[in-house]
């Protein structure tokens, strides 16, 4: 429970999970977003195809019909620059 001056705050840690449901979910993601940030794992070794995520529907096509095997959606420009 927060204090109540901070109630309806979002907490600046994840400290207050604990052992929720999920919460080993979101310690794989974390962990995963890490390896990547540091270069570690590269997703380019893992991708077939990038598209712009204005163009997931070509995308979510392309990886349904077998032409690639994983697509992975990228901003665009337009919200790169964000």
């Amino acid at each position: 429970m927060y204090a109540s001056q901070d109630r309806g705050k979002r907490p600046q840690t994840d400290d207050h999970l604990g052992d929720c449901p999920g919460d080993q979910e979101q310690k794989d993601w974390k962990e995963a977003i890490r390896l990547v940030r540091s270069g570690a794992v590269r997703l380019d070794d893992y991708a077939t195809a990038v598209e712009v995520l204005d163009r997931y529907q070509n995308a979510w096509s392309s990886a349904e019909s077998g032409e690639h095997l994983r697509v992975l959606l990228g901003a665009g420009k337009d919200l790169a620059e964000l």
